[in-house]
């Protein structure tokens, strides 16, 4: 993802001479671009091909506005960085349609309060018109304190009122219009979703590609995802900028080790559907207690909260109407079975289940997890030392919507789980990094998963590369990692010759 710095400065794009990068004018950076473009437009059909005069007369002859064309543009600007993109997006007012109407999607903008001076508030309020002018709907806060809430809120509540006059906001105290307005923001049909209590079958549940994850990204013009990161803000901070960012949808909360379980019963949202919560050492079992009481409409959780235990699970049963699909738990080395039993209990319906690193989960887990959840598409269960092949059988018979599956640095499977898994012939995604256990011999029952498109290998150091070679019968693999295995480069070097369809990485 491409990231605006929050040190760029907003250029009128109705200035006629502006100096790009390198003091190129804009004239100058036409003419390097036109040698990306020499052969569009050209037509030799009027032009006989055995006068070379001619031709060369025909192609001398000046494009007829094709600095105009959007689709000689579309072309030319598909190969060129997003920060150059940026950089010609000032052109002219056409460029910069262009590049907002096509070229915005997955940028986010970035404040780094370290880098800028919030004491300016213009400047502040510069980067937020630049979103907004953009459709950037992401924003990114980095390195903020307490002491810029004011001046940061202070930019929000203009800009924001600059662009939306219409809409309600207010940043000195709560008010039941901010919560009021967000509805008439949202479309009615995405603001109430169907539960997990409801039917189950396969003709009604959302696959992973087309549930409704983006709730106001398409079309919208306001900031719906805001990440807060490596800032060490009071839970009264972080409250303050909710209040104001009533807009926002996807939260994500990045190593801000000031933060405690009261700050997400304060600034969680009911119009929330997606968190992310990462390296905050003071969250613990009532932050997932919190989340799930605040955030109904929640559809995406990934936690990384080392305290979490299972008694903090108890929160999904209480919960019967939730909409959760996707679920990671990282590095929760507290969690056991008894935790697990009551999550596959409570959240039958989700999709994705990561378990990175809950290191107390063994085969019973699985076991478990695959006769309750028998929709999931996606199961990682990396870094998981006490699974073993009894637990992969129990994958290859239950869950038969399985598309990707992780088991990286399980160093307990050996060939035999490998032969296991082959009998899941939807899988799309295998991933087998540092798997210590694993020899030649598995490679062999990987062919039999004809739909594998990913396959990862790396840090298997007991693969050789006489084993590799049957690998060269999976003709719909598109990418294969061999880093850190025995002769990566020789490796490579025969396979790519027998697989050019297929990307290798060493």
């Amino acid at each position: 993802m491409e990231i605006i710095s929050a040190c760029t400065k907003a250029s009128p794009v109705s200035q006629e001479l502006i100096l790009l990068p390198g003091n190129l004018t804009i004239t100058a950076s036409k003419q390097s671009l036109f040698a990306h473009v020499r052969d569009f437009g050209s037509n030799h059909s009027d032009v006989p091909k055995n006068l070379k005069y001619a031709r060369l007369l025909h192609m001398r002859r000046p494009k007829h506005n094709i600095w105009l064309d959007e689709n000689i543009l579309k072309v030319l600007f598909q190969h060129l960085r997003q920060r150059d993109l940026l950089t010609y997006s000032v052109v002219c007012k056409q460029w910069r349609e262009l590049f907002v109407a096509n070229f915005t999607e997955g940028l986010r903008l970035v404040i780094d309060f370290k880098r800028i001076s919030p004491l300016k508030g213009t400047i502040l309020e510069q980067q937020l018109r630049l979103a907004y002018r953009w459709k950037i709907t992401t924003l990114a806060l980095v390195n903020m304190l307490n002491e810029h809430i004011p001046y940061f809120m202070s930019a929000y509540y203009v800009t924001f009122k600059e662009f939306f006059p219409g809409c309600l906001i207010s940043y000195s105290e709560v008010e039941d219009d901010i919560f009021k307005s967000v509805p008439y923001m949202l479309p009615r049909s995405q603001t109430h979703y169907s539960s997990c209590g409801e039917d189950l079958g396969c003709s009604t549940l959302k696959r992973l590609g087309s549930a409704p994850f983006k709730i106001l990204s398409r079309g919208s013009r306001h900031i719906t995802q805001l990440c807060i990161d490596n800032s060490p803000l009071s839970d009264w901070a972080l409250d303050q900028i909710m209040r104001i960012m009533h807009t926002v949808t996807v939260l994500s909360i990045f190593s801000c080790n000031c933060l405690s379980d009261v700050a997400l019963w304060c600034c969680l949202r009911p119009w929330i559907t997606h968190l992310n919560l990462r390296d905050c050492l003071h969250f613990n079992n009532d932050a997932l207690q919190a989340i799930v009481q605040c955030a109904p409409s929640l559809q995406e959780l990934r936690l990384q909260v080392y305290h979490l235990s299972d008694l903090a699970l108890d929160s999904f049963e209480a919960r019967s109407h939730f909409n959760l699909r996707v679920l990671w738990l990282c590095y929760c080395s507290d969690l056991t079975i008894i935790g697990v039993t009551k999550l596959a209990a409570a959240l039958p319906g989700l999709q994705e289940l990561r378990l990175i690193g809950c290191s107390k989960l063994n085969d019973a887990s699985v076991d478990l997890i695959c006769k309750c959840m028998k929709y999931l598409q996606v199961l990682d269960l990396s870094s998981n030392n006490l699974i073993t092949d009894s637990a992969l059988a129990s994958i290859a018979d239950g869950l038969r919507q399985l598309e990707e599956l992780h088991l990286d640095r399980c160093n307990s499977l050996s060939d035999g789980g490998i032969k296991s898994v082959s009998n899941v012939r939807g899988l799309r995604v295998l991933t087998l990094r540092w798997c210590s256990g694993l020899g030649d011999e598995c490679l062999q029952y990987l062919t039999n998963l004809t739909c594998l498109r990913f396959l990862s290998l790396a840090g298997c150091k007991t693969l050789t590369t006489d084993g590799f070679i049957v690998l060269t019968a999976m003709k719909r693999l598109r990418h294969l990692e061999i880093t850190n295995t025995q002769s990566p480069c020789k490796t490579k070097l025969y396979l790519s010759k027998l697989m050019s369809g297929c990307v290798i990485t060493d």
